[in-house]
């Protein structure tokens, strides 16, 4: 038999894309990423890119912009477009400067040479192809620092050569006014878990996802009320009894799940505070998703069959 936690963990694996190919530490907060998902799910958060991006905006949908658009529009401005980039990316090109979260480059090492040895060809293009892989790749995952590419004499006088490796950083620094930089938004230290992000988000985006799923039957897919669980029942009153109770179960979940969206789309967040945002579209949300998420949900819906007829043959 197999365990749910088992399954759940499968699922979490396809519906989380990490960002460990661009070898970024985010500080051991998860709620940085959670943030940048729940940003792609909220309806206020895409009126907010139409106008931005100068989109047309027809009248209808300008009578249905929330009063607050102004703070949505500010908190685009400041993180951008989430749906055309992954995690890494976000992080690194925006985010990170957001939180005030430093990324600690370390310095890239061009090419090292042995006094009174001539620099032959070989090594000309090893210093460019390392010059080239900081610059289009290195520099990138440590969040596009500002840089300098020096060639340091390795002089008999160590102080000496010191002394104009400082000066040259000293002018770099001056050059491009490079200060601490200081938070512009702050993750709220809430009490709400990571499970009950994960379970938000994967709520919202199935119900995307599966259009034609009822409440109920969206409900036992993610074992939402295992005691509510139609295979359980006695009765066809008591499958009547069950499908409601766990259809309202999953419609309080969906509420939850969008006000967490909508209160990430003004800068707050995890919160599910009340908020007057628009109304989620779940068709027109099916467009926004971004097509790997989709592709993720599909397969780990696969995998969630064969985890269920497994343990059902096995019972």
């Amino acid at each position: 038999m197999v365990k749910s936690s088992k399954r759940d963990h499968l699922l979490d694996q396809y519906v989380l894309r990490e960002a460990e190919s661009t070898g970024i530490a985010v500080e051991a907060d998860w709620r940085y990423r959670y943030f940048f998902q729940f940003l792609q799910l909220s309806p206020s958060y895409q009126a907010a890119h139409a106008i931005l991006t100068l989109q047309p905006i027809d009248a209808a949908s300008a009578l249905l912009m929330p009063k607050d658009i102004e703070l949505v529009n500010e908190v685009y401005y400041t993180f951008g477009d989430v749906w055309s980039v992954d995690f890494g990316e976000w992080w690194t090109g925006t985010a990170h400067r957001r939180f005030g979260v430093k990324l600690n480059p370390s310095i890239a090492e061009i090419l090292s040479c042995a006094p009174l040895v001539d620099t032959d060809a070989g090594s000309v293009r090893q210093a460019k192809n390392a010059i080239e892989a900081y610059l289009t790749e290195g520099r990138q995952r440590q969040g596009k620092p500002g840089c300098v590419v020096l060639a340091i004499p390795l002089g008999e006088d160590r102080k000496q050569t010191s002394r104009m490796a400082e000066a040259a950083l000293d002018a770099a620094y001056e050059k491009y006014a490079i200060r601490d930089s200081s938070a512009s938004f702050e993750i709220l230290r809430s009490k709400v878990r990571e499970k009950t992000l994960l379970d938000a988000y994967t709520l919202v985006v199935r119900r995307t996802a599966f259009p034609d799923k009822t409440l109920w039957q969206l409900g036992e897919d993610l074992s939402v009320s295992p005691i509510n669980d139609t295979s359980k029942a006695k009765s066809t009153a008591d499958i009547a009894r069950r499908r409601k109770t766990m259809a309202i179960m999953v419609s309080e979940r969906l509420k939850r799940a969008e006000r967490f969206a909508e209160n990430a789309a003004r800068g707050k967040f995890p919160s599910e505070e009340p908020v007057e945002g628009l109304p989620f579209n779940y068709e027109a949300l099916r467009r926004w998703i971004p097509k790997y998420k989709m592709r993720a949900l599909l397969k780990a819906k696969m995998i969630s069959n064969k985890l269920k007829s497994s343990t059902g043959s096995s019972a």
